[in-house]
């Protein structure tokens, strides 16, 4: 898709024909996905996908197919025209976008000398 025009990308995105006849039922774009969690044969099953040691869409406040859909689809817009790589992060609220870029900088544990 890095090939395609910026308009054509905004509205198929990351998406492709095969991925609609095999998957979605021949949706022409990528389905929402709107379930909160997802269904595991037992409870073993659900450990290793909360523990992240199988692939899975566990839960959608960590991630879902639409966020990452969203995401990589917004990171190739971004990208547009760029060789390199490009990623996104979508958050919840604006409030968790600032936290997001400004936590790296904030440090812990350092006493600062205030009124000297």
């Amino acid at each position: 898709m890095r090939k395609a025009r910026f308009d054509t990308i905004a509205v198929h995105g990351l998406y492709t024909v095969s991925e609609a006849l095999n998957y979605n039922q021949g949706s022409i774009i990528e389905p929402i996905y709107m379930a909160s969690s997802q269904a595991y044969r037992d409870s073993d099953e659900m450990e290793a996908a909360l523990s992240y040691q199988v692939p899975t869409w566990c839960y959608s406040r960590i991630a879902n197919p639409s966020l990452y859909y969203y995401e990589n689809v917004l990171a190739l817009l971004e990208g547009y025209g760029f060789e390199g790589e490009t990623s996104c992060c979508a958050t919840s609220s604006g409030m968790a976008a600032i936290f997001s870029a400004t936590e790296p900088f904030l440090a812990v544990g350092l006493k600062t000398r205030v009124g000297r």
